[in-house]
C-alpha cells in the first residue's frame, strides 16, 4: 500500500492555516486576515480549489474533509483560512 494511505492528519489551527496562506502569497502575517484573494487573482472556485488541494497535501490526507463552496466564496485570505480550516475539521 502506498505509505500516504497510512498517515494521519495533525490537527491545525486557523492561524496556522492563515500563516501558511500568508507565506504563499507573501504578505505579512500579522495582517493577513484582512488581505483581499482579489489581489492575488484567487477570488474564483477554480483559484480557491487549488489551493485546497495544496493544503490537503500540507495538513491532511486526501481523503479528509471536502471543501464546499456553495455558500459564498471567502473574500479574504482569513475567510478562507477559515473555511480550511471547517473543511479540514
Amino acid at each position: 500500500m502506498p505509505s500516504e494511505t497510512h498517515q494521519c492528519a495533525a490537527q491545525v489551527s486557523v492561524d496556522e492555516i492563515l500563516h501558511w496562506l500568508a507565506s504563499l502569497v507573501d504578505v505579512e502575517t500579522s495582517h493577513a486576515a484582512w488581505v483581499p484573494l482579489a489581489l492575488f487573482n484567487l477570488d474564483n472556485e477554480l483559484a480557491i480549489v487549488r489551493l485546497w488541494e495544496l493544503i490537503v497535501d500540507d495538513f491532511g490526507e486526501r481523503g479528509l474533509g471536502t471543501l464546499d463552496l456553495d455558500e459564498q466564496v471567502p473574500s479574504t485570505l482569513g475567510e478562507l483560512a477559515s473555511t480550511f480550516y471547517d473543511a479540514l475539521s
